[in-house]
C-alpha cells in the first residue's frame, strides 16, 4: 500500500504528499492490518492507495470499523479497477489501465529479446484515474475543519 499524507497544513508552502510502501500478500486480511497500521498514526495519511481492488475494499471496511468516514476524513484509491470497485459504498476511485495492450507488448518485447534482439524502452499506456466516491477534499485542507474521526 502507498500514502499520500498532507504536511503540516492545508496552506503549507511545503505541502507535499508522502509515499510510505509496506509489503503484503495483496491479501483482504493484509489491506485491513496496513489500514489499521497506518490509520492509527499520529499524523494518518489522508488518501492511501491500495495495490489491488480487494486491499482498497478491506480498506474502507477497516477504515470505517475505526470510525473514519471515507471520504470526508480518508480517501481511498484502489490501483486496479474491476467490478468490485463498483460493488461496494462508497464506489472506489481507482487506476484504470488497458491491461491486454499492456501484456501484447510485454509478450512482443520478450519474444523479441528471447530471439536475440536488444533491450529495448517502450511507451506503455499510462493508466488513468477514474474518480468515484472513495474520494474527496480532506477536512483540514483548504479551509474545511475537522482532523478526523
Amino acid at each position: 500500500m502507498r500514502d499520500a499524507r498532507r504536511a503540516e497544513g492545508p496552506h503549507d508552502p511545503h505541502r507535499r504528499a508522502v509515499l510510505a510502501g509496506t509489503t503484503t500478500d495483496y491479501s483482504d486480511t493484509a489491506g485491513a492490518a496496513v489500514t489499521r497500521r497506518v490509520l492509527g498514526r499520529p499524523a494518518p495519511p489522508t488518501a492511501p492507495i491500495y495495490d489491488n481492488d480487494v486491499m482498497a475494499v478491506a480498506g474502507v471496511a477497516t477504515a470505517t470499523e475505526l470510525g473514519f468516514s471515507v471520504p470526508a476524513d480518508v480517501s481511498v484509491v484502489a490501483w486496479e479497477d474491476s467490478a468490485l470497485c463498483r460493488m461496494v459504498k462508497p464506489w472506489l476511485s481507482a487506476l484504470s489501465r488497458d491491461s491486454v495492450e499492456f501484456g501484447r507488448t510485454a509478450a512482443r518485447e520478450l519474444t523479441a529479446l528471447v530471439d536475440g534482439g536488444p533491450a529495448r524502452t517502450v511507451r506503455v499506456p499510462v493508466p488513468r484515474v477514474i474518480v468515484r466516491d472513495s474520494t474527496g477534499v480532506a477536512r483540514g485542507a483548504a479551509g474545511i475543519d475537522g482532523e478526523g474521526p
